[in-house]
């Protein structure tokens, strides 16, 4: 058995299965669900239509790498965003995101879940920022930027995709396609069932 080095930042696998875990809670795990495009996914995805009263949220999970004095940098792969931004592209609600946690290692995630309260502060320490939030040509995205973009931790998310704030209805989704390939790692889509009168 493989534990963790509880000094090391959790890895961002660590911090997709952990969020997307929160966020089926939240929007209702018998209503909604998870798609993680594979690696040797076909080139081109198109989704069914007729999937009606749900939303859909783009996730691109990235890895926070604090720095000693607070805060800390997202690298943003420019390949990598150029094709979120061609395939999701900018509508009047934000649906893409990149998120990522603020926790700095796996002592404090422990931590969070030891003392019965992982699920508050851990949702408390996720950032998901809207991928057209991003500056154009950055390889680096510096946590001291949230003062001044829109931004939302996981219980705030999830609560304006509810309400319509964020997300993207499924029948408008069908029209988008996602590229599958070595660029969409840590990639999620959920589809979150939300009646239509929200």
């Amino acid at each position: 058995m493989y534990l963790p080095t509880y000094t090391n930042i959790p890895s961002e696998s660590t911090i997709e299965q952990l969020s997307n875990h929160h966020l089926l809670n939240i929007f209702g795990a018998c209503s909604s669900w998870f798609f993680i495009p594979t690696r040797h996914e076909e080139n081109k995805l198109g989704y069914d239509a007729s999937l009606q009263e749900h939303k859909a949220l783009i996730i691109q999970y990235k890895a926070f790498h604090p720095n000693i004095k607070g805060g800390g940098i997202i690298n943003i792969n420019i390949a990598q965003h150029n094709q979120l931004k061609s395939n999701f592209p900018s509508r009047a609600t934000p649906y893409a995101f990149y998120a990522f946690s603020l926790i700095t290692d796996y002592k404090t995630l422990s931590s969070y879940y030891a003392s019965n309260s992982g699920c508050c502060k851990f949702s408390d320490d996720m950032v998901f920022v809207d991928i057209y939030d991003i500056p154009a040509n950055s390889k680096s995205f510096n946590t001291a930027s949230l003062r001044s973009i829109r931004h939302y931790n996981l219980n705030r998310l999830a609560k304006m995709c509810l309400s319509c704030g964020i997300g993207i209805r499924q029948e408008y989704f069908s029209e988008l396609l996602i590229l599958s390939d070595e660029e969409n790692s840590n990639l999620s889509v959920i589809f979150a069932h939300v009646p239509r009168n929200t």
